[in-house]
């Protein structure tokens, strides 16, 4: 799995790890442990502290432990030994998984595919940045990643706020939950009720 998209956030990690978790072969307390060293990682937080993630479950140590050696050994944790200027230190990571979900998927026979959806998101928020001259805080990134709409009418969308001058994520968003939800949608009638 590359690296790139982890850093960017151009996938709901959480979403997708949840959604397959049974097929991986995990139980919820190993998917819980799975999803906080995903936001570890993430943030750069890479020393795999039993203690310090002792803290964010209810897990007492040893069962946390007996937890995330499990993982280790199920190939969902990889630890790692770098040098960094002359000094030994120890790295986890969590790629595997990705990887793993990828060949589930490459076994399913639905249409969905990681690698496209990862590559799609990363079209969508490229679009979207780039007509909004800015990148994205977080919270924006987490609706963009949400959406499972056509790039088309994403594109669509992102027409009818530029011509009614309100151009914002979560403009967007309630104009594509609308359109779903309702076929008769009169961007009209959503501009005055978005009114500020």
């Amino acid at each position: 799995m590359n690296s790139y998209f982890l850093k960017k956030e151009y996938i709901n990690y959480e979403k997708l790890l949840f959604e397959n978790y049974l097929k991986l072969g995990i139980d919820e307390i190993e998917l819980v442990i799975l999803m906080h060293l995903f936001k570890m990682q993430i943030a750069n937080e890479n020393f795999l502290s039993i203690i310090e993630l002792s803290e964010k479950t209810t897990l007492i140590i040893d069962d946390l432990g007996l937890k995330i050696e499990s993982l280790e050994n199920k190939g969902f944790i990889e630890n790692k030994i770098v040098k960094i200027d002359g000094v030994l230190e120890e790295f986890f990571d969590v790629f595997k998984t990705l990887d793993k979900i990828i060949e589930i998927e490459k076994g399913d026979c639905n249409d969905y595919n990681l690698q496209n959806k990862i590559e799609k998101t990363k079209e969508i928020i490229d679009i979207l940045e780039k007509e909004f001259r800015r990148n994205f805080s977080s919270k924006e990134l987490e609706i963009v990643k949400s959406w499972d709409y056509p790039l088309n009418k994403i594109k669509s969308a992102l027409l009818k706020a530029v011509q009614v001058n309100k151009i914002g994520i979560e403009y967007i968003d309630k104009i594509l939950s609308s359109e779903n939800s309702d076929p008769q949608f009169d961007i009209s009638k959503f501009k005055e009720f978005f009114n500020e």
